[in-house]
């Protein structure tokens, strides 16, 4: 038997082999292969597989091919019961290869030649193949092809589509929709865990660049992971959590789908990059995953995020805490101690290396885990507890705020009394010399570990008690101190203090050795360093700020010389582990010890970082590792400590004024022994990381004019450029390449630039830039060149054409000529180029790189030829395969000028100049244009052109003219083709520039710095991106339209030319035109002005954000980005401008050879005419502020010639502009004052004259000038302020106050006070206080404080409460953070400002008038007929000392009251000066910071409920009856979600009443107009929001609603049918109702009717005693129904009013009583009746005699009483429900059926909701033959009555009305 197998297997295998010999002629026919197959065994499916194999491995592109239908039609004859899915499943054999796309479609041809199925997957991706390569194989290929050739559609387990994606990213993946397919994942998986991870790897790189998000979703569903390929899906992951555009997409999927990766990656990502966590905290929000990533999370990571969950109010991290403590138990504890210890570690001031960024942790936060941890003291091991009390003892010397928090709780002093006692004598016995210091080491280290757990208490006290005396030791005797000492330095030298608190230990030696050498902590602080100074390498840190220490040398020789050892020592370490370890020198460390761990953050590393953390370069300098190690080998001799010193000190203060005298200093000390040394140290630490400073380094070597000295700057130079240039970090850190090119600016300066050579032998500039190209480093190296001679464009020596200098030029137009070279390399080329004021075009190419070869591995000089990640278009070639085709290329004139059109934001000017932010950005513009603009342009282009050429074609089919078509085409097209480009380019632009400068700046800026700078960098020049794109789609779109018109074009020529009249047949013939209306349709003869204004328009459409902005504010359409003009227009507006300027400056010299001073002087009179004139260079108010800022920044702020009289002619015309032509230009002129450069700012008669015209609020200039007098160079403010003072306040012309700029005169004051010779500018603002206070004084009080002041107050009450507003609203900027505020709290109640209940009210109120008074005069004026804009500051001001004063200083919900009493009267009055002009928006804004503030967070916050009741209460005072100007805001605060929600959920309903007050007020207010249908647009409005109101507390809170139903029925009139019907629609939550459409409901029998539902009022307080007393004993028979029937209908009648009236809550109360009176008699009866004919009771009998009484209104109303009740299943609604039943029965009169019906019905016919128990009222009036309601005469009055009926019928017997009710509930 297994002889036949062999034997079968040879015959099957030697069939392919076979047919391999003889090659594709055995299929060229037939006979051919029947001849064939006659010489093998009939193929089985195993043979065939082989067959199949063996073609397709040799199938590749170019070979000849095989005849398929011969071959798949031969074998089929030959064996007829071949399952072809069989050979799929057969195909994994040896050999089987698909070697390329061609391989791949012959396998597919074969098998649509025998199947016309599609191809099994399961054979495929079902599992691994035998043969792994070539399963490899075909998914590679598989992968790739289009879906014609292998598609996967059809596969079995497939994600779904992922719609939502942005930047034009396809749903599917690719067109084949492979990654869709989850088995491919777990095949791809599995086969990369078998060791083929790098083919899986090429596989996947078409998706990861293509569609990751897709493959993304697909990786997360494979079980298990990707084994070594999980590290690549989990940095996608990773991708996805931080900014990216299609993140919340993504995310929302994976989330549920694979949590555990997202965790991971989370904790990952985090652990890298500590700042991440405010992004991933910002996920978790958005996927409402907070609580579960809390709970799956590890301790570290979940401690972190739940801290800044808990600062940004999304966590109540107490109770979290506390929840975490009981489940998570000890181990979480101590986490969160080890958290908190990390965390106070990072609170203290970093050492000069720096450490990684971190999230810090807020005060509040911090006080919370403490006082949680404390709680829980008793559960955590005695480590533990101790550490806490180290943390504890750190946390109050930080925040000394704590303190009362740790008290509370406790742990910190929770020693015993006999282990203080025992730690007391200890300490007691030393000082008095029983005990030496080494012998209480000895029992420290005896405590520390024993076993006991007394003697570790004991230790842990004595060690606590010895850092808490710190404080004291400056108190402390010569001898006791020196005791101290050492006994502290031994604590760390026999290593008795570790973690927290060995770095409080020497944390309190460093600030001991920072006191003056005399000082008693001094000495302290050396004999403690001195006792471990053996040890010193163990903190290396210390040891170098020891090393550096300037005195200590001196203080003490043998702790310098320990320090100075164990530096070397650490840095011989550090160049071994560099060495072998270079590519990760930079984050390279010693092996730390584990006592040291705590050293890491507080100021004190265990080890000196090789490459510290990237610093902030906007304030700290530049990372120069690679040059100070070479700086160190490069040995030169050096001067003593105090000349070194001078030298610093010299340098230091240089500037360009004072380098004459520097450099006389400088030579004086530095002797030319040490030229090398000085040499060494101004390349390496001042030239190579001070570029800016560049110049004034060169002016002093030549003032000091050392010819030796130049040389050996010269020599030292090119040294280290050599070493930069050699370094292998060019082309990873920026840092590097920062270094290179400042080296090659200085060496530029110091020879090129001074007309010195740089001689060949010591730098070959074009063998560097060969040796450059070879290496991939051309990049650094030509910035390195650019710089090196940018001088040369000044020099006389070597500015072109010098043939050195030509040489170097024509090499780099050989490099800028190279195919595929990068942009930025093009770019250094185009800039050198620029500087030389030459083209590269002027220069002849080189022929140097010919046949030079270069690396191609890494090349960073070259663009990778990589696939687009946008769409292209594609063609067919003609071997089927796809031909992208070119997209629109960036014009290269756009790309040339993008640097003239990049804006830099003055704002960033410093930082601009040191990272080169010009080059970076229009790098990144330039990139993010490339990538966007291909896709963009065709797909609006292509939009365009298809609706314009239909478009056109139909409007103008019988238009003989070609031009005028093409020019309306040409219009429109341009128009949608621009916005369309405009819509879809404007985010991925944004998100491309943003990501590009991150990029390129990530290493360059700190986060938070990086992200100011790339927001305004993108802010301002996105719009420009746009427009190149706007400008390339129009033109695009009319190159296309032209080509698809242009056979129309000719045939209108012709026809034109001949004579005919033109007829466009395809659409004048259309039979689709004929349904278009008669205003459409094209007609004979040329358009009218309305259609042809259609075309005119398209150029009127406002697309950047500048034109919209000016087109909503102005009303006017804007035809263009620039304000509506056309260039030439520009071109006008710019040439006025230019004409203006020379007027203004000739007007300006014969004004001042005039001697005119200022405008207003007669010789100054036709300058005045020419200021005013300005107003005329502008076209539109963009313009305008064009032309303004101009003026501000080239004139008014330039050192204007003219002086004082030119200042205040350009401040005039900015005036001028305001006035007249741009409104917004005061908001514009503060934010460029604020952008001025401090020197520029400090200009004194450019600031006086802009002060004058009261151009820029005096707000804002005191705000600026108090910025930067806060600043390190303040001198330029203050002399400013003074000049002012001096003008402006004590000048014969006062213009201002010193209270308008009281920050500013507050700094000033400080700083006055602290410098030598201050006392004069103290006197000067103390003079200039009390001219403005005696000034002030004159004025009538009306003039100063209008309306606020009043007869009762104390004549300075009021400017004492405004001063004490001003520093409150400053110490809210100072310290935002601090609620309490004591100190000024305090000084609040010493001036009387704060004391009696009297003296509180004066303050509150006039603080609220202050505030209010303040907001509504910031109001500016958006358009017209619309509300304007107000400032808010004084309005939160005021709140947050509100708050202050209730909250955090006893005041309590009766301070509230007097503040909101204060309020309201403020309120009032105002409604009463204003009438109904009254904004209430400021006092909205106060209720809701005071909601905000005070409204309950939780269930149990009573405190929150009493001040919701208090703010109920001043609603109530100001309900829409007294204040109807404040109806609006009053609507909004009364629906507010922290005041509604949480007063209504008040445990026990105690919040109901108050609210329904509320609610009645609102209806009250709203009922006479809604009585007499007096509905304005403002009434309609108010009501709409009520309903919204209603509706809200219909779904959230229906036992409300139904428990107050009667009151609010009567307060709403009886014609508002709807609002009635949804109050009475409301049922209790639990309940739910049944379909009132129920076959044979029988009401009786439901459970719900046995419960009365609660009423308010309660049946005893519905009516008057005597009234109710005659209604009982009507009911109990003791009474005629005559006399209780006549006082009914008296009690009814309105008093006063005509006797046909009513009084409509009586007649409700009356039906109300009534009715309850006969349920209870009722239910007290013997029976109770089951149906309407038993239900004849005395109550009904009342109504019935009333009915007959009554007159129709009378009647109408009782029913409508009735209606009220008749709601959701009770009691209640089961009996007006029989006794309307009975009452239509047994009623005599029509009449009175007839209202019955009525009543019901107008309920009925209004829109939903509609009450329950109305429904199935009306139901069984329909449907009971009985009551026979449709055959009764009224209900066939008229014909649209009878139909109503018939109608109502059929909707409430039909199932659809089923539905419908169903629906509604």
């Amino acid at each position: 038997m297994g002889g036949q197998e062999e034997s079968a297997a040879g015959h099957e295998s030697s069939m392919a082999s076979a047919m391999e010999k003889l090659g594709p002629s055995c299929t060229q026919d037939e006979t051919s292969f029947q001849e064939f197959l006659k010489t093998v065994s009939a193929p089985t499916e195993h043979t065939v597989a082989e067959v199949i194999a063996m073609i397709t491995s040799n199938s590749e592109k170019g070979k000849p091919g095989w005849n398929v239908t011969v071959l798949v039609d031969g074998l089929v004859v030959a064996n007829p019961a071949l399952d072809w899915h069989h050979v799929a499943g057969q195909l994994d054999v040896p050999g089987f290869h698909v070697p390329d796309a061609a391989a791949l479609e012959m396998l597919m041809r074969i098998w649509r030649q025998a199947v016309s199925d599609t191809f099994p997957l399961s054979s495929l991706v079902g599992g691994l193949w035998k043969n792994a390569e070539g399963q490899l194989s075909f998914l590679r290929q598989a992968t790739r092809a289009e879906p014609e050739v292998f598609s996967w559609a059809h596969a079995e387990r497939r994600q779904e589509a992922i719609d939502g994606l942005t930047n034009d990213k396809s749903s599917i993946g690719t067109s084949n929709s492979c990654w869709l397919c989850l088995d491919l994942y777990s095949t791809l998986a599995a086969l990369a865990a078998s060791g083929y991870e790098e083919d899986v790897r090429g596989i996947l790189e078409h998706p990861l660049k293509v569609c990751p998000e897709v493959f993304l979703l697909g990786a997360a569903t494979v079980e298990g992971d990707w084994g070594p390929l999980q590290a690549d899906v989990d940095a996608l992951c990773s991708s996805y959590l931080q900014t990216n555009s299609n993140s919340g997409v993504v995310l929302k999927r994976l989330w549920p789908q694979n949590r555990d990766l997202v965790l991971k990656c989370m904790v990952n990502m985090q652990s890298k990059e500590p700042t991440s966590v405010a992004r991933l905290l910002d996920v978790c929000q958005e996927l409402r995953a907070l609580s579960e990533v809390l709970e799956a999370t590890s301790a570290p990571f979940c401690l972190e995020l739940a801290a800044l969950a808990a600062r940004r109010e999304y966590l109540n991290l107490e109770k979290w805490l506390c929840d975490q403590f009981t489940t998570r138990g000890v181990s979480f504890m101590q986490a969160s101690v080890s958290f908190l210890d990390a965390k106070l570690r990072e609170d203290v001031p970093p050492s000069t290396h720096g450490s990684t960024a971190r999230l810090g942790i807020s005060v509040e936060t911090l006080a919370v885990f403490l006082r949680v941890l404390a709680a829980n003291a008793g559960e955590v091991p005695t480590d533990t507890l101790q550490q806490l009390k180290l943390v504890q003892a750190v946390a109050v010397q930080a925040h000394p705020e704590l303190a009362t928090v740790i008290a509370e709780a406790g742990v910190m002093e929770a020693f015993p009394q006999d282990v203080e006692e025992e730690a007391n004598a200890a300490f007691q016995k030393m000082y008095q010399g029983e005990l030496t210091v080494d012998d209480v080491i000895s029992l420290l280290l005896r405590y520390k570990s024993g076993m006991e757990a007394r003697e570790q208490d004991v230790y842990a006290c004595m060690v606590h008690n010895l850092f808490d005396e710190f404080r004291f030791f400056y108190k402390y005797p010569e001898q006791e101190l020196k005791t101290t000492a050492l006994l502290f330095g031994k604590l760390i030298s026999h290593k008795l203090v570790s973690s927290v608190s060995l770095g409080i230990a020497m944390r309190y030696i460093h600030d001991s050795l920072k006191n003056d050498v005399s000082h008693k902590l001094f000495m302290f602080g050396i004999t403690a360093s001195v006792q471990f100074k053996d040890s010193l390498d163990q903190f290396p840190t210390f040891a170098q700020q020891l090393a550096n220490h300037p005195v200590l040398k001196e203080a003490s020789p043998e702790l310098f010389k320990a320090a100075t050892l164990a530096v070397a020592k650490l840095s011989k370490e550090q160049h071994a582990t560099a060495v072998s370890a270079p590519q990760t020198a930079a984050q390279a460390e010693p092996v730390a010890r584990p006592e040291d761990a705590a050293m890491n953050g507080a100021a004190f590393q265990t080890a000196m970082p090789n490459a510290p953390a990237t610093p902030n370069l906007l304030f700290s300098t530049i990372n120069a590792e690679t040059l100070e190690q070479a700086a160190q080998a490069n040995e030169c001799p050096a001067p003593e400590a105090k000349t070194v010193d001078k030298v610093h000190f010299y340098v230091n203060n240089l500037t360009s004024t004072n380098v004459d005298v520097k450099a006389k200093e400088l030579a004086g000390v530095v002797t030319s022994e040490y030229y090398p040394w000085f040499a060494n140290y101004l390349v390496v630490k001042r030239a190579a990381q001070e570029p800016n400073f560049h110049p004034v380094y060169v002016l002093l070597v030549d003032k000091w004019g050392d010819k030796v000295l130049r040389q050996i700057l010269v020599s030292i130079t090119v040294h280290y450029c050599k070493v930069m240039l050699h370094s292998k970090l060019l082309k990873s850190n920026s840092s590097e390449r920062t270094l290179l090119k400042n080296l090659g600016a200085w060496l530029g300066k110091l020879t090129l630039g001074c007309n010195k050579p740089v001689l060949q032998k010591h730098l070959d500039i074009k063998q560097t830039i060969l040796s450059a190209y070879s290496q991939g480093m051309m990049l650094p190296i030509l910035s390195f060149v650019r710089n090196l001679m940018e001088p040369c464009a000044t020099s006389v020596a070597f500015k072109p054409p010098n043939p050195w200098t030509m040489a170097i030029l024509a090499l780099l137009v050989e490099i800028y000529n190279l195919d595929g070279i990068r942009t930025s390399i093009k770019f250094e080329v185009e800039l050198l180029f620029k500087q030389m004021d030459l083209l590269v075009s002027d220069v002849e190419p080189s022929t140097l790189i010919q046949g030079l070869p270069r690396d191609t591995d890494n090349n960073m000089d070259f663009a990778a030829a990589k696939v687009s990640a946008s769409p292209q278009p594609a063609s067919r070639t003609g071997d089927g395969s796809e031909q992208t085709q070119p997209a629109p290329a960036l014009d290269p004139s756009v790309i040339a000028s993008l640097p003239n059109m990049a804006v830099i934001n003055p704002q960033l000017s410093m930082v601009g100049e040191r990272l080169e932010l010009k080059s970076l950005l229009v790098m990144s513009l330039e990139r993010a244009l490339v990538e966007i603009i291909a896709p963009v342009v065709e797909r609006s282009v292509t939009i365009a052109c298809m609706t314009c050429q239909q478009l056109v074609s139909k409007d103008f089919a019988f238009e003989n003219d070609a031009d005028i078509v093409r020019k309306a085409a040409n219009t429109s097209v341009t128009g949608l083709a621009q916005s369309l480009a405009l819509v879809t380019a404007r985010e991925p632009l944004r998100i491309a520039v943003t990501n590009n400068l991150r990029s390129l700046l990530a290493q360059r800026l700190e986060p938070s710095a990086l992200e100011q700078v790339v927001t305004l960098l993108v802010s301002d020049n996105l719009d420009i991106c746009c427009q190149i794109i706007e400008k390339a789609a129009g033109k695009r779109s009319q190159q296309e339209l032209d080509e698809r018109m242009a056979q129309s074009y000719a045939a209108r020529t012709k026809a034109r030319a001949t004579g005919q009249m033109f007829r466009d047949k395809a659409f004048a013939d259309n039979r689709f035109i004929d349904a278009l209306p008669e205003v459409l349709k094209a007609k004979p003869g040329a358009l009218t002005p309305q259609q042809q204004k259609v075309y005119q328009d398209f150029a009127a459409i406002p697309r950047t954000a500048a034109s919209a902005q000016q087109q909503a504010a102005s009303g006017r359409p804007i035809t263009s980005e620039t304000g509506g003009m056309d260039d030439a227009q520009q071109a006008q507006v710019r040439s006025r401008f230019i004409a203006w300027i020379q007027r203004m400056e000739g007007t300006l010299a014969r004004a001042n050879s005039l001697g005119a001073k200022t405008l207003n002087d007669p010789s100054a009179a036709d300058l005045k005419l020419v200021v005013s004139d300005v107003a005329s260079v502008p076209a539109s108010e963009i313009q305008a502020i064009e032309v303004a800022k101009n003026i501000f920044f080239s004139k008014l702020y330039q050192s204007p010639s003219g002086g004082k009289l030119s200042c205040c002619a350009y401040a005039g015309s900015l005036v001028a502009l305001r006035d007249k032509v741009a409104r917004t230009l005061p908001s514009e002129a503060a934010l460029w004052f604020a952008q001025l450069p401090d020197d520029v700012r400090g200009l004194k008669d450019s600031g006086e004259a802009l002060i004058r015209t009261g151009l820029i609020p005096m707000r804002d200039i005191d705000t600026v000038i108090a910025k930067s007098l806060n600043a390190p160079r303040y001198q330029p403010a203050a002399e400013l302020l003074l000049g002012l003072l001096q003008t402006c306040v004590l000048g014969s012309d006062p213009c201002f106050s010193t209270a308008d700029i009281p920050a500013s005169l507050d700094i000033l004051a400080k700083l006055a006070a602290r410098v030598n010779g201050g006392q004069g500018v103290l006197a000067l603002i103390n003079q200039a206080r009390q001219v403005s206070s005696a000034r002030g004084a004159a004025q009538p009080p009306s003039a100063q404080i209008p309306a606020i002041a009043r007869p009762q107050d104390a004549p300075h009450l009021v400017p004492s409460v405004m001063k004490a507003f001003d520093q409150w609203a400053r110490l809210l900027e100072e310290n935002p953070a601090d609620k309490k505020q004591n100190a000024f709290i305090k000084s609040l109640r010493d001036s009387g400002l704060l004391g009696d209940d009297d003296t509180n009210d004066k303050f509150f109120r006039i603080m609220t008038q202050l505030a209010v008074t303040h907001c509504l005069r910031s109001e500016t004026q958006i358009a017209q007929g619309r509300p304007g804009n107000f400032n808010f500051v004084a309005i939160d001001a005021h709140v947050r000392l509100m708050v202050t004063l209730v909250v955090h200083h006893g005041g309590g919900k009766d301070m509230l009251s007097k503040i909101l009493g204060a309020v309201a009267t403020c309120l009032f009055q105002m409604a009463e000066d204003r009438s109904s002009g009254l904004s209430g928006r400021p006092f909205f804004r106060i209720i809701v910071g005071l909601l905000a503030e005070l409204s309950p967070l939780e269930s149990v916050d009573e405190t929150g409920y009493e001040y919701l009741q208090v703010i109920a209460g001043f609603l109530y005072a100001t309900r829409p009856q007294r204040v109807p100007s404040f109806a609006f805001p009053w609507l909004q605060l009364m629906s507010d979600r922290r005041f509604m929600p949480p007063l209504l959920m008040i445990p026990d309903q105690s919040g109901w009443p108050t609210y329904i007050q509320l609610l009645l007020s609102q209806m009250q207010f709203l009922e006479p107009f809604l009585k007499h249908a007096e509905l304005t647009d403002v009434i309609r409005l108010l009501y709409k929001g009520t309903l919204r109101l209603l509706l809200v507390l219909l779904h959230d809170f229906p036992e409300f609603l139904g428990q107050y139903h009667f009151r609010l029925c009567d307060a709403i009139p009886v014609s508002c049918v709807q609002m009635r019907n949804l109050i009475l629609s409301a049922f209790p939550r639990k309940m739910r109702l049944p379909d009132p459409f129920t076959t044979d409901l029988k009401l009786n029998t439901l459970p719900e009717v046995q419960y009365h539902p609660r009423t308010s009022p309660p049946m005893e307080k519905l009516l008057p005693e005597d009234v109710a007393n005659e209604i009982d004993m009507f009911i109990a028979g003791t009474k005629p129904i005559v006399t209780v029937k006549e006082l009914l209908k008296q009690r009814m009648a309105r008093k006063g009013d005509s006797p046909g009236a009513y009084h409509i809550p009586s007649v409700n109360a009356i039906v109300l009583y009534i009715g309850l009176k006969g349920l209870q008699s009722q239910r007290d009866g013997p029976q109770k009746p089951a149906h309407v004919a038993g239900f004849n009771t005395p109550a009904i009998q009342l109504y019935a005699a009333l009915l007959k009484d009554l007159d129709p209104e009378g009647r109408c109303l009782l029913v409508n009483a009735m209606a009220n009740q008749l709601r959701y299943p009770n009691a209640h609604t089961q009996y007006f429900y029989f006794a309307v039943l009975h009452l239509f029965e047994s009623a005599n009169d029509e009449k009175i059926q007839e209202h019955i019906t009525r009543v019901l019905l107008e309920r009925l016919i209004a829109n939903r909701p509609h009450p329950w128990g109305l429904l199935i009222t009306f139901i069984e009036l329909i449907k009971n033959p009985e009551y026979d309601l449709l055959n009764h005469s009224f209900t066939k009055v008229a014909p649209e009555i009878e139909r109503l009926f018939e109608s109502v019928a059929r909707s409430c017997t039909s199932s659809g009305s089923k539905s419908d009710f169903s629906g509604q509930t």
